[in-house]
């Protein structure tokens, strides 16, 4: 999963969605990330400083060896549009919306 941590071993070809979550929270306890983890931070500025170190809007947030970009969704699902798809009698989904 990650260059410092050995591969992760799926129990399918695809994991799913509870498999992956449990897996980066495993990840996120074993190497203490709990304690080094900013969220529901607006992000207006990241650069670097001399050392290399990221900074985030301005160095009163500290000063990080990386950054992980978690945005999640981006709104509400969009379809695209297909022809014909008016007179099409059966459920339409977007892949955000299926379950498994």
């Amino acid at each position: 999963m990650f260059r410092f941590h050995p591969s992760v071993q799926w129990d399918r070809g695809y994991p799913d969605r509870q498999q992956i979550l449990s897996q980066v929270r495993q990840l996120w306890e074993k190497y203490g990330l709990d304690s080094r983890t900013k969220f529901e931070t607006k992000v207006e500025k990241v650069y670097q400083d001399e050392q290399g170190r990221w900074i985030i809007n301005n160095t009163a947030n500290g000063r990080f060896d990386g950054i992980i970009a978690a945005v999640g969704t981006c709104g509400d699902p969009k379809m695209p549009h297909v022809d014909g798809i008016e007179e099409y009698r059966r459920p339409v989904y977007h892949s955000s919306q299926l379950t498994g």
